[in-house]
């Protein structure tokens, strides 16, 4: 096996869209990736490109030499769809033998590796029926045990989940996760839900508007996001205020019209803009440093945590995240507090500092 190596890849359809402006990045031998971001950002054309659908408008994508050189049959990659693309005449044990019957496999040794994955993937029961026969969750599976089949160097995921219930979307994102550890192959994975990119990714690739704005581990991406549209979209509730920042004797001053704190860990002047989790505010000043008062404006339960709208004093609308026993109500006044050390800061362009 190999990396997979996007080398400066652009891709301009003859409509005159620029899918891919630039792409590098490197898929390692054995690893998960999850490529996540909007619709319309170009993560699909990644695929596409790869298993040999669309071609390189210039730049490179290499796996054992150009594999622009290579064929799409020749490729030996899978691609697990989001419509599963199962053949609706053929039986479910038909549909996971076709990649062995078109590489003229063993009969024999075709049936024990179908009957093996269909154990694995908990549809033992389902060999003899046909798609239409099946739910939403063993038609994923189908498309699923196809691929494994096939025996491919890399997997190639295109939101295989979106059509599931969230419950049963859970379920599976926890089997990919436990069957790529047992397959040791190279997945990626696309997606525009951050909750599977997060849970599943051994490294994440957030995407926009056909350019990979941030590359790293899913721990790295949440703690230290390289912007405001990364901070953002991996966090749909996170809170933006607006500031400006001075260097004071060897530190600087990050001053806003709601608080103001010293800091070492940021160097900058002029404006900035602070992010603050809703998870991150507390509701008594310890361990925290920084106060705003407000009043409670709307509460969303959610069971295991209820959802905070405060507006300031002075007319910032804040979500904070409480825990269920939260025992305040609409209307009344509150406190919260957040320490410096939690906030982001980022500079006039959105960059993170």
């Amino acid at each position: 096996m190999a990396d997979l190596q996007f080398e400066q890849v652009n891709k301009i359809y003859s409509s005159g869209v620029h899918a891919l402006k630039g792409v590098s990045f490197t898929a390692y031998d054995g690893e998960f990736v999850v490529i996540v971001g909007p619709s319309g950002c170009g993560k699909t054309t990644i695929l596409r490109l790869i298993a040999g659908l669309e071609e390189v408008t210039d730049g490179e994508i290499l796996l054992d030499g150009n594999l622009t050189d290579v064929s799409v049959k020749d490729r030996n990659f899978a691609m697990v769809f989001q419509n599963y693309a199962l053949y609706p005449h053929m039986t479910v044990r038909q549909n996971i033998a076709l990649g062995c019957d078109l590489k003229k496999q063993d009969k024999e040794s075709t049936q024990k590796k179908v009957q093996e994955i269909a154990r694995v993937l908990g549809i033992e029961d389902c060999l003899d029926r046909r798609p239409n026969q099946l739910s939403g969750g063993q038609k994923q599976r189908t498309a699923l045990g196809r691929a494994i089949a096939s025996d491919p160097r890399i997997f190639l995921f295109d939101e295989p989940l979106s059509n599931l219930d969230p419950s049963l979307r859970g379920q599976t994102r926890r089997e990919l996760k436990a069957l790529h550890g047992k397959l040791n192959k190279t997945f990626i994975y696309v997606t525009h839900d951050k909750t599977e990119a997060m849970t599943m990714a051994d490294r994440l690739i957030i995407m926009r508007e056909g350019k990979i704005v941030q590359n790293d581990a899913p721990a790295t991406v949440y703690a230290q996001p390289a912007d405001t549209f990364v901070a953002e979209f991996m966090d749909p509730d996170i809170n933006f205020m607006q500031g400006e920042c001075h260097e004071k004797e060897g530190t600087y001053l990050v001053k806003t019209d709601h608080f103001e704190f010293e800091s070492t860990a940021v160097s900058c002047t002029g404006r900035v803009t602070l992010a603050m989790r809703g998870v991150d505010f507390c509701f008594d000043e310890k361990p925290c440093s920084i106060k705003i008062d407000g009043t409670i404006t709307a509460m969303d339960n959610l069971g295991d945590e209820i959802k905070v709208t405060v507006l300031s004093k002075l007319g910032k609308s804040l979500l904070v995240r409480a825990n269920s026993d939260f025992s305040k109500m609409v209307g009344e006044s509150i406190r919260i507090w957040i320490d410096a050390d939690k906030i982001l800061v980022f500079d006039g362009d959105g960059k993170r500092i």
